[in-house]
């Protein structure tokens, strides 16, 4: 089965900085400030598919942002900022979906054990979130990333003392989920519970992988 390369990289910019976006299928999303690529303006929060290369720069003072990048340079291929996750991927064919979304979660708000159909890198960008696979559990702060793979379980709660806890996440999900959501709760009852999170899905594009 053919492997790819899924990558995070996180990228602090000021207005003198001119960022380079080589070849690959590319998710982009603005922690901080506003960018400027190939004439969009993008605004904190919003986010932008590229596939071809790109310049990126800010606008109007510093900016921080993140760049969720799919190639089949495997290992990883280089692109400057800081790498901060870099996962291989088997897909078995060569359309599929690039999702770009984020999480939010009121306080003590929990996405019950589920899965997803295609894997994923999540970046958390405010709060706490507890994550329960089915062996471990790990606590993600601020910054952290985590990769998720098809169909793994997990349970994600957000800390009962934040206000508000969010990541940003990019799926590479069968070409079927377009415009759908994809959490599948697993178990019975939990399913009958209130679903507290919200996503906002950013990014919802149909890709061929010969092209990246």
């Amino acid at each position: 089965m053919p492997r790819y390369s899924l990558s995070l990289t996180r990228h602090a910019s000021d207005t003198a900085d001119v960022h380079e976006i080589p070849r690959g299928h590319h998710a982009i999303y603005v922690l901080k400030g506003s960018l400027s690529i190939s004439g969009v303006s993008l605004e904190t929060g919003s986010g932008l598919q590229l596939q071809s290369p790109t310049q990126i720069k800010a606008n109007n003072g510093p900016a921080q942002w993140l760049c969720f990048r799919l190639t089949d340079e495997v290992p990883y291929g280089s692109l400057d900022g800081e790498l901060l996750l870099s996962e291989i991927v088997e897909l078995e064919s060569t359309a599929h979906l690039l999702r770009l979304d984020t999480v939010s979660f009121p306080m003590g708000a929990c996405a019950w054990r589920h899965v997803h159909p295609g894997p994923g890198i999540r970046y958390l960008a405010k709060g706490r979130l507890k994550l329960q696979s089915d062996d471990h559990e790990q606590l993600m702060e601020i910054g952290d990333r985590w990769f998720e793979a098809a169909q793994s379980p997990v349970r994600a709660t957000a800390d009962a003392k934040m206000p508000e806890t969010l990541f940003v996440r990019v799926m590479i999900l069968p070409t079927e989920f377009e415009g759908r959501p994809t959490i599948n709760i697993l178990d019975a009852e939990d399913r009958l519970r209130p679903r507290l999170q919200t996503t906002n899905r950013i990014i919802d594009a149909v890709i061929s992988l010969q092209d990246g």
